[in-house]
């Protein structure tokens, strides 16, 4: 309520005990404010320095104030109280605070103390000397207001004696000018009556006072009382060391089980701690639980608790949590996971320290996973944890809800810790084994199919590495997530691993079939596809590797889609270019094979002894399939039949029984002795058969088998000779 107007300037007025009992006279009789008469007010007085022993009068404040920020606990004797006020005295007033140089310092609040008056004495004002059985005063102190809020604060350790106290906060400032120097002094007052000392517990006897109702309480003994259950609005400091996280697999959901074993430790006030004989329903027992969507254990290991000075308590704990995740292990073992789980304190509080959180952890980053070899922290440690206050759920109501969201659920803190496998150990034991068994197939390829021995053992090769591959991929069981409902990109890396050692294997058989064809030019296009494969077969694993690769290890997503789109058109024009070449080879074969016998009446082979020689040494390997210096029957056949393509199969054998009888060996000096009769041999059986009008050819002699191998020499590279 506003104070009456301040006395006319000539009029003095001076507190003394006539002036008490007079106003205890009239004031039933008028409206006095006093804090005395039980008024929660600011009184002001005003001394005119400059004017010799003059007198304090009673003004109005014209806004200013002082006022008690102290929580007050139950006051005992001998005890020390650190008292706290605060200071208010607005720029509007119309002497306002001159700044003045004080005991060291430069401040306008010039003094600030409590004086404890007994209530037996009377009125208690700041101008109430200390004194036995009459008043005590704090130290003095001094503050200098804010610049923008013109408050400031103010603490004094207060100890008292027995007794019932008129304790007021009281404040000076000095105002310097043209009206001269001029004097303020604030005071409030508080009713307070200190108790004898009681007993004193020792801090070892309240800790464990405190522990027991707390075993209490997690016993069902007794539920919280309302004193506790209404201070829902307690700031309280929390820190949080994860310690030892283990991962597994939920029996339940089959999904992912994270425990954590966590220490962390909670900092409060309570004014129920000082009293020794306060119920265990009244005390303030935190736990820390997780606020989870899947919690499977919550267990409190240990709670110690340290008492600080006061009311202060902290409890160190240790805990354990055991909730499920949902995670994606599609690229494991290079996949990147993000353990999420919120904390929240049971009765509610202010969670005030739950943005520092994620300090503390990553300052142990490197013994937060020592329990496990599958996870280490992720390397970007711009999100590898972060720690906030959870968002407000959103309301039904389309008018609050962005209200809402903006505001912060100060009782819970998120955590998000970033994880990574370490993938070393799986690759060595399971990639690199299947990527060495392509490998192998492969190097298989390069085994001549025209040789028996080396085409089975390429067969056999091939067969192996698919049977291994199928055998390790149906029966692989990883014990990090178990068995998944959806494939891995490792299930599909097997696929392709088995779908590519199956292409060879088809591609060696294809090959031995058309090698194993009558017609000559069967075995060079068997021949051609299987140069292709073993020059581009590599090239093109590697370029499937390297997809997987992306695949795997690139966690932007943005980037790994361009990659995957540059990799997928690499493989397709790859495998086009790889189409088209093939194509043309295998149509230049059969364009050199149909004019084959126009190339022979053009031209005529040269009669030169050293180039003679050659081309019967090209037509020699050529014809050696089994590449043992010598020829059979049946490799005469193939000759032959590259010769006369039009002449019956029943005249090939003939010759060949006639200049190979018992199945002879032909080395090259007897095949040399052997060639110019074979035109001859072949006419004579050709003109014994009974469609000699079918199958008579006109054909030169040796200058055609001469022609013919310049032809196939044309064809192939140089070095490919073994291939021809």
């Amino acid at each position: 309520p506003p104070l009456p107007p301040p006395p006319p300037p000539q009029m003095k007025a001076s507190i003394s005990a006539a002036d008490v009992i007079l106003v205890l006279i009239l004031q039933p009789f008028a409206v006095v404010y006093a804090y005395d008469l039980g008024q929660d007010v600011t009184l002001c007085w005003r001394t005119n320095k400059s004017v010799p022993k003059a007198e304090p009068e009673r003004v109005d404040c014209e806004g200013a104030e002082v006022a008690y920020t102290f929580n007050w606990p139950p006051l005992y004797a001998g005890d020390e109280y650190n008292v706290s006020f605060s200071v208010f005295v607005p720029s509007t007033v119309r002497h306002p605070p001159s700044l003045l140089e004080t005991k060291g310092g430069v401040y306008d609040i010039v003094h600030a103390n409590v004086h404890s008056c007994f209530r037996a004495a009377g009125f208690c004002s700041p101008f109430v000397k200390p004194g036995a059985n009459v008043a005590t005063h704090s130290p003095e102190v001094f503050c200098t207001r804010n610049t923008t809020t013109k408050a400031c604060d103010a603490q004094t350790p207060v100890v008292l004696d027995v007794g019932s106290y008129s304790m007021i906060a009281h404040a000076r400032w000095i105002y310097e000018g043209r009206d001269g120097e001029l004097q303020y002094d604030l005071a409030r007052a508080v009713f307070k009556t200190v108790k004898p000392a009681p007993k004193r517990e020792t801090l070892a006897e309240a800790e464990e006072r405190l522990a027991n109702c707390r075993m209490r309480r997690m016993s069902g003994s007794f539920n919280m009382g309302g004193s506790s259950q209404a201070r829902t609005s307690m700031p309280m400091k929390f820190t949080f060391d994860p310690g030892r996280m283990t991962f597994g697999i939920d029996p339940k959901s089959g999904g992912d089980l994270v425990s954590i074993t966590a220490q962390y430790s909670l900092s409060w006030s309570d004014n129920a701690l000082l009293d020794p004989s306060a119920s265990c329903a009244s005390l303030w027992l935190p736990e820390m639980v997780p606020a989870v969507k899947n919690p499977r254990e919550s267990s409190l290991l240990g709670a110690q608790f340290v008492l600080g000075e006061g009311p202060n308590v902290t409890m160190h704990a240790s805990h354990r949590f055991t909730f499920s995740q949902d995670w994606n292990h599609v690229t494991y073992p290079f996949d990147t996971q993000t353990t999420v789980f919120s904390l929240k304190v049971v009765p509610s509080a202010d969670l005030t320290t739950c943005a520092d959180v994620y300090h503390e952890i990553r300052a142990h980053k490197g013994q937060l996973l020592h329990s496990t070899s599958s996870f280490i922290l992720a390397r970007d440690d711009r999100s590898t944890i972060h720690s906030a206050h959870m968002p407000a759920p959103p309301s039904s109501n389309a008018n609050h809800q962005s209200s809402l969201a903006s505001m912060p659920r100060v009782d819970l803190c998120e955590i998000r810790i970033k994880l990574e496998r370490q993938p070393l150990v799986f690759t060595v034991t399971s990639l690199m084994p299947e990527a060495i068994i392509v490998t192998a197939g492969l190097l298989a390829i390069h085994l001549d199919p025209k040789v028996p021995p080396l085409l089975s053992g390429r067969c056999s090769l091939l067969a192996v590495g698919i049977l291994i591959i199928i055998n390790k991929s149906s029966t692989r069981t990883i014990d990090d997530i178990g068995r998944r409902n959806y494939l891995l990109l490792l299930d599909l890396f097997s696929l392709v691993n088995i779908f590519f050692l199956l292409l060879l294997l088809i591609e060696t058989i294809s090959v031995f079939k058309l090698i194993q064809q009558d017609k000559f030019e069967y075995k060079g296009i068997g021949m051609t596809v299987d140069c292709a494969c073993r020059r581009y077969m590599a090239v093109l694993y590697l370029l499937i590797c390297i997809g997987f690769s992306i695949q795997f290890t690139v966690d932007l997503h943005q980037v790994k889609k361009i990659c995957v789109v540059y990799w997928w058109v690499s493989m397709m024009a790859y495998v086009t270019i790889i189409g088209f070449l093939l194509y043309k080879a295998i149509k230049k074969h059969k364009d050199a094979m149909k004019n084959l016998l126009v190339q022979v009446r053009m031209k005529l082979a040269s009669d030169q002894e050293d180039e003679s020689n050659t081309l019967l040494d090209e037509i020699f390997e050529s014809i050696d399939e089994s590449r043992d210096g010598s020829i059979d029957r049946k490799e005469i056949t193939y000759l032959l039949r590259a010769m006369y393509p039009n002449v019956s199969d029943r005249v090939f054998d003939k010759v060949a029984k006639e200049v190979c009888p018992q199945n002879k060996k032909l080395d090259r000096l007897a095949f040399d002795d052997i060639l110019p009769t074979l035109h001859e041999a072949v006419m004579k059986h050709v003109e014994t058969l009974e469609d000699e009008k079918d199958n008579k050819t006109t054909f030169g002699s040796i200058s055609f088998v001469k022609m013919a191998s310049q032809t196939f020499s044309n064809m192939l590279s140089a070095d490919e000779t073994d291939s021809k």
